[in-house]
């Protein structure tokens, strides 16, 4: 049953190793991706940080200007002329430096054209258009707005910032295309969609892939919360291929940036999820061999265990064998000691009774010849102890030789009254209180009254000798589940029987009493009456809280009611 136990124990322990090797697993692997898609969001943020630099240089660009523009509107004569010479060659300077710079053009409060400049790369018909657009863009409006994209050109397009600039407005065209790829750099396995203050989304921008307005997000925004400043989220498998990712899932970090006069601008970083392919494989491998290892150390613990508990098993299993044959050793020497005891009990007793009959009848006979009063008494007191050794001598040798049972119907109460009128002066002695409660319509016993009441009468003088002055003794009867016998309950108030005298106490000859006031053969007579009936005595006791005996004795077989 233990082995079972223990193997119980070990399979639950695997199960255990198992369950948290998985949630294990579930968990880092929930950690690893999280930490995968918020590093998506921190390189959108370092990518926004970038663009919003490239926006930051083209409003310092656009602050120099206004202050050639002002300077040249100062002037007056030819210093005038001179300035409006270095506002041109400004222009030309910076369409040519800055690559995405395609034209700038200044245009007066009237809306007509001042000056303007061109990249010297540009072709003639597009730095025409462009300037055409910008004419268009001053409209009547005097705010600095970035509008478009715009195609002045098939297949091009470009944005036009325009600025104010005291009664003049100044307009830059800036190239989509030049002007992205100088703001975003390439991220391996990736795709970075940036959606300009207009709404339209780039993709392709980071490297020399065509880089192309396209519709990606729109159906995901809301439900991916991409309209908040930053995060991050996973996309299925469609969502990744939307965005021409290859695997089963893609992770997407996002970061906005805001300009009073450049508009809101988002930038979402989308990388698949092959790339933490690896990560989840190598710490799927870690763990597995982790909880392969743990669950071999347990099964390899555990099978020792049960290896060891067998062996103890089979020691306590041989010291217990040891055990008993030692106890049925010791029984056997002391049965053949009672045995021999008896044997020699019976001789003496037999021995003893033939002179102690002819004392009692010679100690009769003087007692009829002597007149005097003291000495009869004396010889009163030599007939009542001659009485008395015959008596423990007619108990010895009933012991010593099988009695012949003569089985009738008897009755229980009358058995118990007879035994408390033959008991009761030695109950008024101590001041005992003795009850009896008796079960209503008990059945008829069967067995000797004689010898049942010799029973009664041993165990009830025992528990007289046991309870103090004012002690109690309480009697109860009454039948067995079964009805095949009478239930007897003995209880004395008395000092009780130590643990180590229980098994003893229907030995012959054993006794708790003082030396002179027992001979030890009342229990032992009695339990031997029972059993001759077919009966069961048994006694339970408490030190210092009394003793119970209990007597099973078999009814009649016509199991009549007492009358």
């Amino acid at each position: 049953m233990r082995s079972l136990s223990l193997g119980v124990l070990i399979a639950v322990a695997l199960a255990t190793v198992l369950v948290f090797a998985l949630s294990s697993l579930s968990r880092e692997r929930a950690r690893q991706r999280h930490d995968f898609a918020a590093a998506r969001e921190v390189t959108a943020r370092g990518l926004a940080s970038d663009l919003e630099d490239r926006l930051r240089d083209v409003q310092e660009n656009a602050s120099v200007i206004a202050t050639l523009v002002r300077e040249s509107r100062q002037a007056v004569g030819s210093a005038r002329a001179e300035n409006t010479q270095t506002l041109l060659a400004s222009f030309r300077a910076m369409a040519t430096v800055v690559p995405h710079y395609r034209t700038l053009a200044l245009f007066g409060p009237d809306h007509a054209l001042r000056l303007s400049a061109a990249d010297p790369a540009e072709a003639k018909q597009t730095a025409a258009a462009l300037v055409r657009d910008s004419h268009d863009a001053v409209g009547a409006a005097r705010a600095a707005a970035l509008l478009g994209p715009v195609e002045s050109t098939p297949g091009r397009s470009f944005y036009l910032y325009r600025f104010p600039v005291d009664a003049d407005t100044v307009v830059i065209a800036i190239e989509t295309t030049r002007f992205l790829r100088s703001a975003l750099r390439a991220v391996p396995d990736s795709r970075i969609v940036v959606t300009d203050p207009g709404g339209t989304q780039w993709i392709g921008c980071d490297g020399n892939a065509a880089c192309a307005p396209r519709s990606l997000v729109s159906r995901t925004q809301a439900e991916k919360g991409w309209s908040a400043a930053s995060g991050s989220a996973w996309l299925d498998g469609d969502g990744a291929r939307s965005f021409g990712l290859a695997g089963p899932d893609a992770a997407a970090g996002w970061a906005m940036l805001a300009s009073p006069e450049l508009g809101t601008w988002r930038v979402l970083l989308v990388t698949s999820g092959e790339r933490i392919q690896p990560r989840e494989q190598a710490l799927g491998r870690h763990l597995v061999l982790t909880g392969v290892g743990l669950a071999a150390a347990i099964g390899l613990v555990g099978v020792l265990i049960l290896r060891q508990h067998r062996i103890s098993a089979a020691l306590a299993e041989r010291l217990r064998s040891a055990e008993r044959v030692r106890s049925l050793e010791q029984q056997l020497i002391r049965t053949e000691k009672l045995a021999t005891t008896g044997v020699l009990a019976a001789g003496i007793a037999h021995e003893v009774g033939t002179p102690l009959g002819i004392i009692r009848a010679r100690a009769e006979i003087l007692m009829d010849e002597i007149r005097q009063a003291g000495a009869k008494r004396a010889l009163e007191a030599i007939v009542e102890q001659i009485d008395r050794i015959s008596s423990t001598i007619g108990e010895v040798l009933d012991f010593s030789r099988a009695q012949p049972v003569e089985m009738r119907a008897i009755s229980a109460t009358r058995a118990i009254e007879s035994t408390i009128e033959l008991l009761d002066h030695r109950f008024r002695q101590q001041d005992l209180e003795v009850s009896v409660d008796v079960a209503p319509a008990l059945p008829m016993l069967a067995g000797d009254a004689n010898q049942l009441q010799q029973v009664l009468i041993n165990v009830m003088l025992n528990a007289c000798d046991a309870c103090p002055q004012g002690g109690s003794i309480k009697v109860s009867l009454r039948p067995d589940e079964d009805i095949t016998r009478v239930h007897w309950e003995i209880r004395d108030s008395g000092a009780g029987i130590p643990e180590q005298d229980l098994l003893a106490v229907f030995d012959p000859f054993f006794t708790t009493k003082k030396s002179g006031e027992g001979t030890g053969l009342g229990l032992s007579v009695a339990a031997s009456i029972v059993r001759n009936h077919g009966g069961e005595i048994s006694l339970a006791s408490v030190v210092e809280r009394g003793t119970t005996v209990t007597i099973l004795w078999p009814i009649s077989e016509d199991r009549r009611a007492e009358g």
